[in-house]
């Protein structure tokens, strides 16, 4: 068994070796208190975060210079389908997975 060290010499190593970091632009910054496009670029900007999830949005103009910025990040950018779901009140697993019983 190991004394330890080895345990100890892993932990100092970064994060960035084991995941990709990221983050919930909109739980992050949220739209209603944050400029989105500033917020935006500070996430690109910081060299910390190699994920960032985004959603809809609604604005053409907006989501253009999103698509601009994003395109000439280092960052993985995932969909965020939550608000879009949650929103409308339907329970999205229950229609995903409901499996008729016959009677």
């Amino acid at each position: 068994m190991s004394d330890g060290k080895e345990y100890l010499r892993k932990m100092k190593e970064s994060i960035h070796k084991y995941f990709r970091v990221g983050t919930v632009l909109w739980m992050s910054y949220p739209p209603d208190r944050y400029d989105y496009i500033e917020s935006l670029k500070r996430v690109l900007k910081d060299e910390y975060f190699d994920a960032i999830e985004i959603t809809r949005i609604n604005d053409d103009n907006l989501r253009k210079q999103a698509k601009d910025l994003l395109e000439q990040s280092h960052i993985t950018v995932c969909y965020g389908a939550q608000p879009c779901l949650l929103s409308t009140g339907v329970n999205a697993t229950l229609k995903l997975y409901h499996i008729p019983v016959k009677k």
